[in-house]
C-alpha cells in the first residue's frame, strides 16, 4: 500500500541548533519545549540524563525515563539513543550523528498520520562533545500501557493473553498493510494496555525502520517470526497455546486484508 495517498499531514519538523545542540521538533512541540529551555544546552543536559533512572514500561535496552513537559497535560516518554551492535560499549553513550533520528522522527509522524498504531513523536535532543553526539529520542508517553514483557510477567489470565496478542495481532497487520520494516520487533517494543473490556498494542522504537512499498509475504513471516523468537527467549511460549496463537492469527489475517 502507498502510505503517501492515505497519510493524514503530520505535524511538520523543525531543527535548531546551537554551537553545542541540536533539536529536532513536531510543531505542536516547540512552544512547550521552549518553556522547558530548548534548545539550551543546559535544558538539553536535563533531557539527556536517563541513564540513573529505574526502567519504564517499554524501555528495552537503552535507558528511558517519563517526564513532565511544561505547559501540557501530555508527559513524554525520553529514550537515550545509543551506538548499537557489537561495537556498541566503544562508543560509551555516544554517536556518530543524528540523521537517523530525524528519518525516524519523519517516519514516526508519517505512520501516525495514516492512523498506525505508533506513539505521537515530539523531539529529538542532542548534545555534541567534538564530532560525536549524545542524543535522545522523545514521544508522548501512552499512559497506563506496559510493554508485553511486563504484561506476561504479570501472570495474566488466559482470557486476558488471547486479548492481547489480538490486539498485537492487529497492531502489526497494520503496520504491515502499511509497509513497515520493523528491525527490531520484538516484546520489549510492543506496548499493550487494557481499555473497555479490551486491549490496545502500540509498535515502539522504530530506530532504523523502513517503509517498502508493499510487504512480500516471506517479509511479514520474518517479522512474525522475530515476535516468536522473542516469546522462546523470554520463556513466555508456553503461555502461548492454541487459542492465543488462533487470536493472534485471526486478528491479523482480518487487519491485513482490511
Amino acid at each position: 500500500m502507498n502510505l503517501d495517498r492515505q497519510s493524514a499531514a503530520p505535524s511538520p519538523l523543525r531543527e535548531f541548533r546551537t554551537p553545542e545542540t541540536a533539536w529536532i521538533v513536531a510543531e505542536r512541540y516547540e512552544a512547550p519545549g521552549r518553556a522547558s529551555g530548548l534548545p539550551a544546552l543546559g535544558s538539553v543536559e536535563n533531557w539527556l540524563r536517563v541513564e540513573s533512572n529505574p526502567p519504564t514500561p517499554g524501555a528495552g535496552r537503552a535507558p528511558t525515563r517519563v517526564e513532565s513537559l511544561a505547559g501540557s497535560a501530555e508527559r513524554v516518554h525520553v529514550r537515550r539513543s545509543l551506538h548499537g551492535g557489537w561495537l556498541a560499549p566503544l562508543w560509551h553513550g555516544y554517536r556518530g550523528g543524528i540523521r537517523r533520528l530525524r528519518r525516524e522522527m519523519e517516519l514516526t509522524a508519517q505512520l501516525r498520520g495514516a492512523g498506525a498504531p505508533v506513539p505521537q513523536p515530539a523531539f529529538v535532543v542532542a548534545a555534541r562533545k567534538g564530532l560525536l553526539w549524545r542524543a535522545a529520542f522523545c514521544t508522548i508517553h501512552i499512559e497506563g500501557a506496559t510493554d508485553a514483557i511486563q504484561f506476561l510477567e504479570s501472570s495474566p489470565e488466559q482470557k486476558s493473553i488471547q486479548q492481547a496478542a489480538a490486539a498485537v495481532g492487529h497492531a502489526i497487520a497494520h503496520v504491515h498493510r502499511l509497509g513497515l520494516l520493523h528491525p527490531d520487533l520484538h516484546l520489549g517494543n510492543l506496548l499493550l494496555r487494557h481499555e473497555g473490556g479490551e486491549f490496545r498494542a502500540w509498535i515502539i522504537d522504530l530506530d532504523g525502520a523502513r517503509l517498502a512499498r508493499r510487504l512480500s509475504k516471506k517479509q511479514r513471516l520474518r517479522q512474525l517470526k522475530r515476535i516468536e523468537r522473542s516469546l522462546v527467549k523470554r520463556s513466555f511460549i508456553q503461555n502461548i497455546g492454541s487459542p492465543e496463537r488462533q487470536a493472534f492469527f485471526e486478528a491479523y489475517a482480518s487487519s491485513l486484508g482490511a
